[in-house]
């Protein structure tokens, strides 16, 4: 194993972080971190990467997760494979996968369109329902529509720009659409990972909630926080159906990235599954349970076990803030308490500002911590905290 190098694919102070924790646990492997020029072929991408002898290849960048499996397929090495991505990815192929293994009654009912047709399809379609691209982040161009009518120009300009800015679409005139069952209930998410043999761990699991229950007035905010309220019963549903998931999908070595809707008489429905590492969850869940999940990440990269046994049992409270608003930054304020972990803001004054879909970089983000209730203490500091775009 001397000399061998694990590449770095993904944000910036990602690597930075994963690079530390290389040297310090693994000082007898080097590391590389590897951005693609926009016009590298895959073979251009290979003959970079094998200068390097890689023994992993690890991915945090929504972008890079087929790049990634093609990679850890070239090389063998652990991770997840092309084939099991690309089923997840496509949201036709995993739809049409969950019905054919008798998994319907866990997805929303749905149907496949394209912008172009998609006033004409919606004329058949049984409301209310959410319109959304098949690939993207940050609910970008996603819309819930009651009627046909409803299908307004600005919503098929805002779909448009997704199309034409959103960053990890490979094809811009591929303008896929999914039309699904709208659900009533609340998002839950869980932080787990797929070992080299095949075995589902769940580390923990996070309730998704609607910043502007807040309060705020022209800020739309994203939280999520752990622990989950929700039953035994539920988290056992998903674990079990993630679990079945994985074995008919064959991915190994991953961290995956669900989300699901829990509708009020507890049943669930499974709305996506990415195969990486969640950037707000993942974060959450490593502060709220103390397991080092970079060091996780590097290990289920090698095909080692990772050490996932819990130190700590705290409530965190992630938040990412947007702004509705098109303007010039004037202010950005994080109000200070002690229960921070960590706050980043990612804009300065004088900054331009624009909003999903144009623009793709939130705010700020911010990480509350405490001994139980991180939600109340989080909702708070939000009311301090102050943004003015002019």
């Amino acid at each position: 194993m001397l000399n061998k190098t694990i590449i770095l694919l993904g944000v910036d102070s990602y690597k930075k972080r994963v690079t530390n924790k290389i040297r310090r646990h693994y000082p007898y492997l080097k590391s590389k971190s590897f951005t693609p020029n926009r016009n590298d072929t895959f073979e251009q991408i290979v003959e970079k990467i094998k200068k390097h002898d890689p023994i992993a290849i690890l991915n945090r960048g929504e972008e890079f997760i087929e790049l990634h499996s093609r990679l850890v397929d070239h090389f063998q090495l652990p991770g997840p494979s092309y084939s099991a991505i690309k089923l997840f990815r496509d949201k036709a192929f995993f739809h049409k996968m969950m019905v054919k293994n008798d998994l319907s009654k866990y997805r929303p009912q749905t149907a496949f369109t394209t912008l172009k047709n998609l006033a004409e399809d919606l004329q058949r379609a049984n409301f209310p329902v959410v319109i959304k691209p098949y690939q993207g982040a940050k609910s970008r161009g996603v819309s819930v529509l009651n009627s046909p009518d409803d299908l307004t120009e600005q919503i098929i300009k805002t779909l448009r720009d997704h199309f034409a800015n959103e960053p990890s679409l490979q094809d811009k005139d591929e303008q896929k659409i999914l039309i699904e069952e709208f659900i009533v209930g609340q998002q839950i998410t869980s932080t787990s990972y797929v070992d080299h043999k095949g075995k589902l761990h769940t580390l923990g699991f996070i309730d998704v909630l609607d910043g502007r229950d807040f309060g705020a007035t022209h800020q739309q905010l994203i939280s999520r926080t752990t622990p989950s309220y929700y039953s035994y019963d539920v988290k056992n549903q998903i674990i079990n159906l993630l679990q079945k998931l994985v074995d008919i999908s064959g991915l190994r070595s991953t961290f995956i990235h669900p989300d699901f809707i829990v509708s009020p008489d507890e049943k669930i429905r499974l709305i996506e599954i990415n195969a990486r590492m969640g950037g707000l969850r993942y974060e959450m869940s490593k502060y709220s349970s103390g397991i080092d999940l970079d060091l996780s990440a590097i290990q289920l990269s090698l095909g080692e076990m990772p050490n996932d046994k819990s130190k700590k049992h705290f409530s965190c409270t992630g938040i990412d803030v947007w702004s509705e608003e098109t303007g010039i930054i004037k202010k950005i304020k994080i109000a200070e308490n002690p229960h921070v972990v960590k706050s980043t803001v990612y804009l300065n004054d004088g900054d331009q500002y624009l909003p999903p879909p144009l623009g793709n970089q939130q705010l700020a983000r911010i990480y509350i911590k405490s001994g139980s209730d991180s939600f109340t203490i989080a909702k708070k500091l939000l009311r301090k905290t102050k943004i003015v775009i002019k």
